[in-house]
């Protein structure tokens, strides 16, 4: 007995599969996670994926050559694997059935296969956010370079979990974007639309976002279009087009960004971004293990950029702002996260301000005021 068939096109089976798979944990030891489940109706296919903080959906429209169903029904199969193998297929029709059995048959002119898989039953539903959620839209372009500007400072350690995401924070029609791994801090926002106008415009929201999807997300994200998010107490999710990202929002207490911003300013200067950044990955090659990197005055008007290491050797560059104003400046830093900082900064002109060797330096990024980067100095002994 027949329980689905289903008749698509190369392109637009890869297409969704590509989509779909972003959300996969990279390990998770429940059995539905990883797992693809195909559900087909009258009016097309969905592609849905279930992970442990993250699940996608993807919608593919009955379309005569494209999408075909000739029997309705679901089922689940691993979906690295039907992503590969239809990745590497040549372009054509691409038939998909499922008997009796749990198992997906897969063919195409000149081949055939068969994917083992389970009950659909079982497969888990994804986190949708509750009628409670708050609803906003915004452009493709703008969230997707808000996410790259922030994200790369998310913690890689498991140790404090709501570290690894991003504290996504809405007031009014303001969303603001903050990563931090406790050493370094990046924060972006901009203007959205607020979807439910009856809602109170006012109404504070925050949610922490996995990074990790987050980063997913973007790299699915094109030029043209708006992504509508729904951000709720426990869940959020993204829509776009076909495409549908659901997440968890991380639990625990996010730090309070806005002690972490430093007092006064004993220097400051502004100069090109890119230069700034091909100066501090020069140098930061001869750091070392330990990237370590110094900045001090040693004239006016310049700045000297030095890294040593005794199993590589010594580099010494100098810059010339275009201005530089306040006390002579001596601060040590990680040159990997000042390169990190500048190259998300996405912009031609950067300001950094320093408030003394043993406080954070600013980092601003001078045609963007949404943006703003901070830096912890590494302690040496002559900051000590």
């Amino acid at each position: 007995m027949t329980l689905l068939r289903i008749h698509l096109s190369r392109t637009s089976l890869a297409e969704g599969l590509q989509a779909v798979v972003r959300a996969a944990p990279a390990a998770s030891s429940v059995p539905t996670h990883g797992g693809l489940r195909l559900e087909a109706s009258p009016d097309g296919v969905t592609l849905t994926m279930v992970g442990g903080i993250a699940s996608a959906r993807y919608e593919l429209p009955a379309e005569k050559g494209r999408v075909e169903v000739e029997r309705t029904g679901a089922a689940v199969v691993p979906a690295s694997y039907l992503y590969e193998l239809v990745r590497r297929l040549d372009d054509g029709p691409v038939t998909l059935e499922r008997t009796n059995s749990f198992h997906l048959t897969v063919a195409s002119p000149g081949m055939c296969g068969r994917l083992s898989g389970i009950d659909p039953d079982l497969f888990p539903q994804a986190p949708v956010p509750g009628p409670e959620a708050s609803a906003l839209r915004l452009p493709n372009s703008v969230l997707r370079r808000m996410i790259r500007q922030v994200a790369f400072a998310v913690s890689n350690s498991d140790s404090r979990p709501v570290l690894t995401g991003v504290l996504c924070r809405l007031v009014g029609h303001r969303l603001t974007m903050t990563a931090t791994d406790g050493v370094r801090l990046a924060t972006a926002s901009c203007e959205t639309e607020r979807l439910h106008p009856s809602a109170d415009p006012e109404q504070e929201v925050s949610a922490v976002l996995p990074g990790r999807m987050l980063t997913g997300w973007a790299r699915l994200l094109t030029d043209g279009g708006w992504t509508d998010i729904r951000l709720g107490p426990r869940e959020a999710a993204f829509q776009t087009g076909c495409t549908s990202l659901y997440s968890v929002v991380l639990t625990g207490a996010y730090p309070p960004v806005d002690k972490l911003l430093p007092g006064s300013l004993a220097a400051e200067w502004t100069m090109a971004a890119p230069a700034l950044l091909q100066t501090v990955e020069r140098v930061a090659l001869l750091a070392g293990k330990e990237a370590l990197l110094h900045l001090r005055s040693t004239e006016p008007g310049v700045i000297e950029l030095t890294a040593c290491s005794a199993d590589i050797g010594e580099l010494r560059e100098e810059i010339r702002p275009d201005s530089l104003s306040g006390e002579p400046i001596s601060v040590s830093v990680n040159g990997r996260y000042l390169a990190d900082t500048l190259r998300a900064a996405d912009g031609q002109r950067v300001t950094v301000q320093i408030t003394g060797s043993r406080s954070p330096l600013v980092i601003r990024p001078a045609d963007d005021p949404g943006s703003l980067y901070l830096l912890t100095p590494v302690r040496t002994r002559e900051s000590a």
